[in-house]
């Protein structure tokens, strides 16, 4: 559902998705299925991540949403995309069913469209895909859906498609701000850019160099209590809206070395938690946003070496996520982790004793092989403090379902009345500067959810209905191929019964056997009846044709024609086929030499100026001289 929300360009889908806790990191599941030599045949990969699609949809707004939810920024990306054959046997099947596959070493690669490292059983198109990605900025991406399911492609665009990149600096600074690593070919790439790259690389040395330092200040000041400290953290450029950093690194099994990055706990979050009101006003006065999504990780640990699926699954042991601020002042931010027992356990420590993880001291923090819990993190507990939940809501920070209804149970009254009181002055319109207020959450955003997963259910189903009807045309068109294909053949079979007549009286005038007339007699009659088969085939039927040579028209009542083009042919005459090309609407007359009833492979279209080899694996296609369009005089072609 999160791949599929990303590609119809739905934000609050998105937001509602990760919000029910959809892992940020799922990757888009493609399907290739065909009938190798007449048996049906399957075979699925892990294709592109939530995060490469918002970046490749140049969507900076799912990039932050993904980052939030802890999307991973570190970690090399890459996907598949599969081939297409006219006819599939059992050796393509089993080296080339998957046409390339792109491997970039950072998401950043992947925001600037640096050259990929492109891997393919085929070295033309290795070729092809590195070109397009060098001189016209395009990646090929599997189709829409997930799961995407890819049935018999006859034609590259029925396999995948391709997608022109630019540069997003709201993007690219999404990521780094996420801690994406800048790699070498990202400044290579930026240096090509011109001023454009000028700036891209100002960002990159910022983001590369020692995170800010009045930011960590910032935060070890609010950890040690000193109100002082946070004050002159603060005066010297200090974001009111520091938060943690954590880099986890691991030697992990069959991996190697492997690191990530999360965000921890905030300058405000962190004063909330330890009832510091002077300090929490200190960070409102400098403009602390209080409407920020209050969030932070904590890393696992692993005694020994690290296995990949705890170091892909689980490397983060669990979440603290909280609707609002005030969840913080009374204790009740949500916990969660991809591992039931976890969760249970640091939620019943939550609501017993008060007690969260929180992340290690300091503002910058590096956690490298940890082996016991000491190591990766810390325990802390909350203050409900009334100063400070005063301070807040006077800032008008939204109250949750939640927040209210553990205010409710506690044993100090103070705590609730406070919270009624100021939900009663908003009401009525007594309350502080830009009030907020939460709907109730679990019911609505339950609603939302079966809302939106029925119309992904009816999406999905019209798709199968609409990928069926195609599948019955493609029959329907095979068909009539077919017959033209049978046609042809018996075309050539007179052909070739002619060029042996023609060789016998050749041999025979040379013994002066056959005079002119009665060559004629011999000749003309299979001439006649080939002529009669040509103008009789098929291609009088309205069957679909596919264009192999680009025609420009010269005449009112010629259309255009493209590589790849399906164009009908309703009349046929002196070299001309009436018909309409479906894929531009028009209706007209064309060179019937410029068209095959079988697709042609864009590849080699494509080609044209440095040919591949008829041995090429790209080909499924054939490549031929092509004459010019005969020439038209008055009734020289249908329609005319």
């Amino acid at each position: 559902m999160l791949i599929e929300a990303i590609e119809a360009g739905a934000v609050e889908a998105v937001r509602l998705v990760l919000g029910a806790g959809v892992q940020p990191d799922v990757r888009k599941k493609v399907t290739l299925s065909v009938l190798v030599d007449g048996s049906r045949r399957q075979d699925s990969t892990e294709a592109e991540t939530p995060l490469a699609l918002a970046i490749l949809y140049g969507r900076p707004d799912f990039v932050k949403l993904l980052i939030d939810a802890g999307a991973s920024v570190r970690d090399p990306v890459g996907w598949k995309v599969p081939n297409w054959e006219e006819r599939w046997v059992e050796e393509r099947w089993r080296n080339g069913r998957w046409f390339a596959t792109y491997t970039f070493e950072s998401v950043l690669e992947v925001a600037l469209c640096c050259p990929a490292s492109i891997s393919s059983p085929f070295a033309a198109g290795k070729e092809r895909l590195e070109t397009i990605v060098k001189d016209e900025q395009q990646l090929a991406l599997n189709i829409d859906g997930s799961p995407a399911l890819v049935t018999d492609p006859v034609q590259q665009k029925d396999a995948f498609h391709f997608m022109e990149m630019k540069p997003n600096h709201s993007v690219i600074k999404a990521l780094l701000n996420g801690g994406a690593p800048v790699t070498d070919r990202c400044i290579d790439r930026a240096m090509q850019l011109g001023a454009e790259g000028e700036a891209l690389v100002h960002m990159f040395l910022e983001a590369t160099s020692a995170k800010n330092p009045n930011n960590s200040r910032l935060i070890e000041a609010v950890e040690a209590r000193d109100v002082g400290r946070v004050r002159a953290a603060l005066a010297v450029g200090a974001s009111p809206d520091a938060r943690k950093r954590t880099l986890l690194r691991a030697s992990v099994e069959g991996l190697g070395a492997k690191s990530d990055v999360s965000w921890g706990e905030s300058a405000l979050a962190l004063a909330i938690l330890y009832g510091k009101a002077e300090i929490v006003e200190e960070l409102l006065n400098a403009g602390a946003d209080v409407h920020r999504l209050v969030e932070w990780r904590v890393p696992t640990w692993e005694d020994g070496t690290w296995n990949q699926l705890t170091w892909q699954k689980n490397r983060w042991l669990l979440t603290y996520r909280c609707a609002s601020v005030i969840d913080l002042v009374v204790g009740t931010p949500r916990v969660s982790s991809a591992n039931v027992d976890v969760r249970d356990e640091f939620t019943a420590r939550a609501e017993q004793e008060g007690k969260f993880a929180m992340s290690k001291d300091g503002g910058e923090i590096e956690i490298v092989n940890p082996t016991t819990r000491e190591h990766s993190f810390d325990f802390g507990g909350f203050i409900c403090n009334i100063p400070i939940l005063r301070l807040l809501l006077e800032r008008g920070v939204q109250v949750s379902s939640s927040a209210r209804r553990a205010a409710r149970a506690m044993s100090d009254p103070a705590v609730s009345t406070l919270i009624e009181e100021h939900l009663k002055a908003v009401a009525s319109g007594r309350a502080g500067s830009n009030p907020r207020i939460a709907p109730v959450e679990n019911p609505a955003q339950t609603q939302m959810f079966r809302v939106l997963e029925a119309q992904i259910t009816d999406v999905k189903q019209q798709l199968g209905q609409a990928r069926s009807l195609a599948q019955q045309r493609i029959a329907h068109h095979n068909t009539l191929v077919n017959e033209l294909e049978r046609d042809i053949r018996a075309v050539e079979a007179d052909s070739e019964r002619l060029r042996a007549q023609v060789g016998e009286i050749r041999s025979a005038k040379t013994h002066n056997q056959l005079n002119q007339a009665q060559t004629r007699q011999v000749v003309n009659p299979s001439l006649n009846d080939i002529q009669h088969r040509v103008q009789n085939m098929n291609l009088n039927q309205t069957a679909v044709l596919y264009a192999f040579v680009e025609f420009t028209p010269r005449e009112v009542n010629e259309i255009q024609l493209r590589v790849g083009d399906r164009v009908t042919c309703e009349r046929q005459s002196g070299g001309w086929g009436q018909g309409r090309n479906l894929d531009t609407n028009q209706f007209g007359v064309y060179p019937v030499s410029y068209v095959s009833p079988k697709p042609t492979n864009p590849f080699l279209a494509m080609s044209a100026s440095s040919p591949i080899s008829l041995n090429s694996p790209l080909g499924s296609s054939y490549v031929m001289d092509v004459a010019g369009p005969p020439t038209r005089g008055n009734g020289g072609s249908p329609g005319a």
